[in-house]
């Protein structure tokens, strides 16, 4: 094989994965985790949709999807996506700013931040505490916090947590989809602290 035939290998490899995860393992790993007929959802930092379809197709026409990212390609591509899924049920949210949403208080009963909530896109403490509180406002009482640490400790994202009225639940090992390919990543599970007071 010549060399430069490997990226286009392993591009169409990426595609693969892909694929499969958003026709059949996504929505698998996702219910694994909790996810239910009925429930609103913010998929924060939603890219492509990788997460936020699956979702979708498991909340079902009871539920609803919030795709939130500030990237506007990224939102054109999760609408083709759902289009091709035929979904209605994901309202597309362009973002304005981080750590301020428009969202009335105890709106969600889950929000997903999924391979964002590190120093690329949150560069200090200060920044993710901000997003973690703001977060805590829009879950309802019983809301769950889904995160997929990347690219940051995960000791540290849970005592960030902790500090925002968080308290780690559950954590699992899934194969999950990131960069496009799959790979073994853990998803924690945090529920809110009833009598928080940031």
């Amino acid at each position: 094989m010549a060399q430069h035939d490997k990226p286009f290998q392993q591009q169409a490899l990426a595609v693969r994965d892909v694929d499969i995860w958003l026709n059949s393992e996504g929505e698998k790993v996702l219910r694994d985790i909790g996810i239910k007929p009925g429930q609103k959802i913010l998929d924060f930092g939603c890219g492509e949709g990788h997460y936020a379809i699956p979702t979708a197709i498991i909340v079902g026409a009871a539920g609803k999807v919030y795709a939130y990212d500030k990237d506007r390609w990224a939102l054109q591509q999760l609408v083709i996506n759902a289009r091709s899924k035929r979904l209605n049920n994901i309202e597309i949210v362009q973002a304005s700013d981080d750590t301020k949403f428009n969202f009335k208080n105890e709106t969600f009963d889950l929000v997903l931040v999924y391979d964002v909530l590190h120093p690329y896109y949150f560069p200090g403490t200060t920044d993710r505490k901000s997003l973690l509180m703001e977060i805590y406002r829009v879950l309802k009482k019983d809301g769950s916090l889904s995160i997929i640490p990347k690219h940051i400790d995960k000791e540290k994202i849970i005592e960030e947590s902790k500090k925002s009225g968080f308290y780690l639940e559950k954590e699992y090992s899934k194969r999950i989809i990131h960069d496009n390919s799959f790979e073994i990543g853990e998803i924690e599970i945090f529920k809110k602290e009833p009598a928080f007071i940031g």
